[in-house]
């Protein structure tokens, strides 16, 4: 993982440290700071495809669509929508395992030559 700090120093350091830049993909923002301080450290990287903004208060405004900008209040949306997809589908497995032990517990198996057969 890269600090911003370490990632701003390599953009000052030009030469060779373009190709690390031309690798990244994705930024995560967990940092407290303005988005015109976050926007200068972006503007000359390439191949950048995704943002994650989890500061929460301050979301950036993309006009150009150039990235894939997630904010806080989506990830919690989707963690939120995961969570109630995964308690209705746990609910349902819950009352399957409960129909099926009670069907097993109420079975009868008659066994005419004794607990034997079950060997044969």
């Amino acid at each position: 993982m890269v600090s911003f700090e370490q990632w701003e120093k390599a953009r000052q350091e030009n030469s060779a440290d373009q190709e690390r830049q031309a690798g990244i993909e994705a930024v995560v923002i967990a940092a407290p700071m303005s988005n015109d301080r976050f926007m200068s450290l972006i503007q000359n990287t390439r191949g950048l495809k995704y943002i994650i903004d989890l500061r929460g208060e301050d979301e950036l405004s993309l006009k150009d669509g150039k990235f894939n900008y997630l904010s806080f209040s989506k990830v919690v949306a989707q963690i939120e929508a995961f969570n109630t997809h995964a308690q209705a589908k746990t609910q349902a497995a819950l009352s399957e395992i409960k129909e099926r032990t009670e069907k097993f517990r109420l079975l009868t198996i008659h066994r005419p030559q004794g607990w034997d057969d079950l060997w044969s």
